[in-house]
């Protein structure tokens, strides 16, 4: 059965509060949730506009087979795409799965839930075990992986990025569970409040019912706040966070929803 976009209602925020679902642009006719950003010039010259279409998906747990995923220039995966860490091997049918996908490039980034030792030989998929950054059409990527115990300091590999990919969302983001209590990382939120500049992107999963997106400003040691004119399309800086995760609330049984993407658009070289 195709998946199909759903459209999340627009919630208020109070500051100090955790940051919850913003609304996203539902494309029924291709089943998958769509926002786009836009980041401004720098001072480095760079004019020609250009755009990235990122798909994201993330906690397939297993399932993936039975997620309609659209075309786009990369593809994410924001981790525990194993059920739970299953043994070597059992991970290639997803191999063969990303390899089927139209993407030209491919993320696929650790989840507490993966073995740490995982190839991708047939699909090429990055597979992202460590902090690392790439260069992708002149926008830098940070990879920030699950590496250990959820008490273990996070670590995000530079001081200022375009897009940040982690499994876990930050604290008070996009990381209320099903018990009402949030379950994001303090690490992570406080290394992106250390950074020169926060990013543009932030994508994760983890969380599944806490599924969505919002604009949010980090502000070093205190609770994040929603942008003014949050939306899929808001122009009002800060950072967009999505949390992508498909599986359904709780223990995953199966995928319930759809790809999300992302459209960004920004200047650069030729």
């Amino acid at each position: 059965a195709r998946l199909r976009g759903m459209a999340r209602p627009r919630l208020e925020h109070t500051p100090g509060a955790t940051v919850t679902n913003a609304a996203a642009t539902a494309n029924d006719e291709n089943g998958y949730d769509q926002f786009s950003i836009a980041i401004p010039a720098a001072s480095d010259g760079h004019t020609v506009l250009k755009s990235l279409r990122i798909v994201a998906i993330s906690d397939t747990h297993g399932f993936h087979d039975s997620l309609v995923v659209p075309d786009g220039d990369v593809l994410i995966h924001c981790g525990d795409f194993a059920a739970n860490r299953s043994p070597k091997g059992k991970h290639a049918a997803l191999d063969q799965w990303i390899a089927d996908l139209p993407h030209e490039r491919k993320i696929v980034v650790r989840g507490n839930h993966d073995q740490y030792s995982c190839n991708f030989p047939i699909s090429r998929a990055k597979y992202a075990v460590r902090p690392e950054l790439m260069q992708i059409d002149g926008l830098t990527f940070a990879l920030s992986p699950y590496t250990g115990g959820g008490k273990k300091p996070a670590a995000v590999p530079c001081k200022g990025c375009d897009v940040l990919v982690s499994h876990y969302p930050p604290y008070g983001v996009l990381d209320v569970c099903y018990n009402d209590k949030s379950a994001g990382s303090p690490g992570l939120k406080k290394a992106v409040e250390r950074m020169n500049s926060a990013p543009h992107l932030w994508l994760f999963g983890h969380i599944h019912e806490a599924r969505g997106g919002s604009h949010v400003r980090f502000r070093k040691d205190k609770p994040p706040v929603k942008c003014a004119g949050d939306g899929p399309a808001a122009t009002a800086g800060g950072t967009l966070c999505v949390n992508a995760a498909n599986a359904n609330d709780g223990p995953a049984k199966s995928v319930v929803r759809p790809a999300t993407v992302v459209d960004i658009t920004y200047f650069g070289k030729r």
